[in-house]
């Protein structure tokens, strides 16, 4: 399932923090502070032209990776990218929220 990241996620999700109801596994990294850091912004630039413009890519109630927008072309084509924590990779998640962002 995806669900919407929002400013307050990528701020918290370096130290633990998640918002209620969903969890982040202790030995789950999606990304590094610097690189949560550079997402937080790309997000934030995205949603002037496409919004929502990122999602965490949800299992169980459990964030298992990213998903989103990273630019819109001119002609309105949109660019995605996605992550998944290497503990959950080939399990499908990824395709599992592409497909879910598609529809």
């Amino acid at each position: 399932m995806l669900i919407e990241a929002i400013d307050d996620d990528f701020i918290a999700m370096p130290g633990g923090v998640v918002r209620e109801g969903l969890y982040l596994a202790a030995d789950t990294v999606i990304a590094p502070p610097e690189v949560m850091e550079m997402l937080r912004n790309l997000a934030f630039e995205t949603r002037r032209s496409f919004a929502p413009s990122a999602w965490w890519i949800v299992h169980d109630g459990e964030i298992v990776g990213l998903c989103s927008v990273i630019r819109v072309s001119p002609e309105g084509d949109l660019h995605i990218g996605y992550g998944v924590a290497p503990r959950c990779q080939g399990r499908g998640f990824a395709t599992k929220g592409v497909r879910q962002l598609l529809e």
